[in-house]
């Protein structure tokens, strides 16, 4: 047997590792399953490994598989962006873009890009996602999702992220909450029965990490897994909340509400969009990021809003 790797097996290596599916790698690929498995089996062969198992009802790669993919996936990705159209053309494409944000940046940023695709993209898609920043990474690494929207305290090698706003944050409450209208002292902030948006369900957030730096804690009696569900909360309890500014921007969003400023430092978080490397090159998901990146501007140069005192 020959000791050259086909090229060939290269790609469909690479689509399997990239689809972690052999169907969706078929599929990719214009390619039968059972052309695709065939391929697979040459390259176990030669490499003298199994490459992948099944798991579930899926295919999980080896570990072998694994590193032999990071060795060679410069290439590949090479190879795989020459086979790409070199060109987006908007008005004619019929792209899906699947992308996980929350639903505060679900708020802030689908509609003007609905907009944007409605009046230079028309057959362009565009679905979101859930927002899980533990997932996030293997859901970008896997193909299920094409772009991420967030906050990422790190990155693998193997992503790539952008900035795209500042998001800073508020204390909010009732109106009619005992701390209201008058300036709240740290002591009193970490007495109260706070509120937090948690999309893992972990009562911990940035706030609990400032605080116990200082030999301070709080109580956090109630978490919601979404931004929309919080102001209703606030509204309707004597519970308090530090959240983005953004969620309170509007005069609607804050009726019923005393929005001040927190008693301790909050740095504002950094939104990032994050996506992987092997689509760096891609024309149609560059051009998605450059329109996204575009919009997000907008949002960062808006002014902060009148805060009580």
């Amino acid at each position: 047997m020959s000791n050259r790797i086909d090229l060939n097996a290269l790609i469909v290596f690479n689509a399997v590792m990239t689809e972690q599916s052999i169907t969706r790698a078929a599929d990719v690929l214009a390619l039968t399953q059972p052309a695709v498995s065939n391929t697979l089996a040459r390259l176990r062969l030669q490499v003298k490994d199994q490459l992948f198992f099944k798991a579930g009802r899926g295919i999980q790669p080896t570990a072998k598989a694994v590193e032999l993919w990071g060795q060679i996936s410069p290439s590949l990705l090479a190879i795989e962006q020459a086979l790409l159209p070199a060109v987006f053309e908007p008005s004619s494409a019929k792209n899906r873009f699947r992308i996980a944000a929350t639903d505060i940046m679900v708020q802030q940023i689908w509609a003007p890009l609905r907009q944007l695709l409605e009046a230079r993209a028309p057959g362009v898609d565009l679905l979101a996602y859930p927002y899980r920043i533990a997932e996030a990474p293997k859901m970008l690494a896997n193909s299920e999702i094409d772009l991420c929207l967030g906050v990422f305290p790190k990155l693998s090698e193997q992503l790539r992220s952008t900035f795209l706003y500042r998001s800073e944050f508020v204390l909010a409450m009732s109106s009619t909450h005992p701390l209201a209208r008058r300036r709240i002292s740290i002591k009193e902030f970490c007495s109260a029965e706070h509120l937090l948006v948690s999309l893992s369900g972990d009562p911990l957030g940035s706030v609990d990490q400032i605080l116990k730096e200082t030999g301070r804690k709080r109580r956090v009696a109630v978490t919601v897994n979404s931004f929309g569900a919080a102001l209703a909360l606030l509204r309707k309890s004597s519970l308090v909340g530090v959240v983005p500014m953004d969620l309170v921007r509007d005069a609607g969003s804050r009726s019923g509400l005393y929005i001040t400023k927190p008693p301790i430092d909050v740095p504002p978080a950094m939104v990032s969009m994050a996506w992987h490397m092997r689509n760096d090159r891609n024309a149609a998901q560059s051009w998605i990021r450059k329109q996204l990146v575009q919009i997000a501007s907008a949002l960062d140069t808006r002014p902060s809003i009148k805060l009580d005192r």
